[in-house]
């Protein structure tokens, strides 16, 4: 890490995780290199957000840090299903939990299927029965000191109390809180749910009944929920999944000047389509992609674009 930050400049996600790092390192073992390394990355983080949380003017002022803070909520959602929503709730999840070191938690609310709940429970199985992902999770829960982010299991209905009740009993301070919601808005409190949060992501694919389905979607959420003035969502962002590069780009073209001509949000980046989203880890597995337990392989995740999304999405949610 140290080599790499000598390499300076380096990209907003790079200096997130280094900066995390640091905090800690500092808290625990404070010699010269370590705040000079943290100087550096603060003047990266600089030139992407002019304000900071923390003082540049001196390490020490991460012992003063007030840990109260209201947690951010997040969901991916979507009105088609296996476009990729529960999906990219875990790799996000795992990334800023286990890479870039803030807290998170994860409410399931998908019923009937529960698709992370049952995700957990089969990458607890996998890591137990393979000795290379069982060495990296050692090596891993060592090195941040914290437990796997929890996932709990709750239906739509009343859920945002559920989450609030969660929080205040919680005995570490959460930075993020992501919820895995149902495909539809025929479900009992879903939209009432839709309204707590503070950032929608809606992924999307180069399909008619997708791009029907996720428009109208969207629109009921900018145009109906967020219009009434009665929610907390801060931001809804539609973004592109499963970009084949074979595909037609006069399509995307059309699309996208579709969305803008709706007044829609569409991030810039693009997610390439790879059959990691869908494979879980095997016996045989010497990296890791889609996991609650591991964060995604970093060569992997710049093979599909995964960190340029990562960017844009922490650039988006402001933390």
């Amino acid at each position: 890490m140290f080599i790499e930050i000598a390499a300076y400049p380096f990209t907003h996600y790079r200096a997130q995780v280094y900066k995390k790092t640091l905090l800690y390192l500092a808290k625990y073992r404070s010699p010269p290199i370590i705040r000079l390394l943290y100087l550096v990355v603060n003047m990266q983080l600089n030139r992407y957000r002019q304000t900071d949380t923390i003082q540049e003017s001196t390490i020490t002022n991460i012992y003063n840090m007030d840990p109260k803070h209201k947690p951010v909520f997040i969901a991916f959602s979507s009105q088609k299903g296996g476009v990729g929503k529960s999906t990219f709730t875990s790799l996000v999840a795992s990334i800023m939990h286990y890479r870039m070191g803030y807290n998170v938690a994860v409410f399931d609310a998908d019923f009937p299927q529960h698709s992370l709940m049952k995700m957990k429970s089969r990458d607890l199985a996998m890591v137990m029965e393979n000795e290379n992902l069982k060495r990296m999770a050692y090596k891993q829960f060592t090195a941040i000191g914290k437990k796997a982010y929890p996932i709990m299991q709750h239906k739509a209905e009343y859920l945002l109390e559920a989450a609030h009740k969660w929080i205040s009993e919680s005995n570490i301070p959460i930075d993020v809180l992501f919820f895995d919601l149902p495909g539809t808005v025929n479900t009992s409190g879903i939209l009432r749910t839709l309204a707590g949060m503070h950032h929608i992501f809606t992924p999307i694919t180069a399909d008619r009944m997708v791009m029907e389905s996720t428009l109208i979607f969207t629109q009921l959420l900018q145009n109906v929920i967020m219009e009434k003035g009665e929610t907390s969502i801060k931001s809804v962002n539609l973004f592109w999944n499963q970009v084949d590069g074979r595909e037609n780009t006069a399509l995307y073209e059309v699309y996208n000047k579709l969305i803008g001509q709706l007044g829609l949000n569409l991030m810039k980046s693009q997610v390439k389509k790879s059959s990691k989203f869908r494979k879980e880890s095997e016996l045989d597995s010497k990296n890791v992609f889609r996991s609650t337990l591991l964060p995604p392989d970093e060569r992997l995740m710049r093979a599909c674009q995964l960190d340029i999304f990562i960017e844009e999405f922490l650039e988006i949610i402001q933390l």
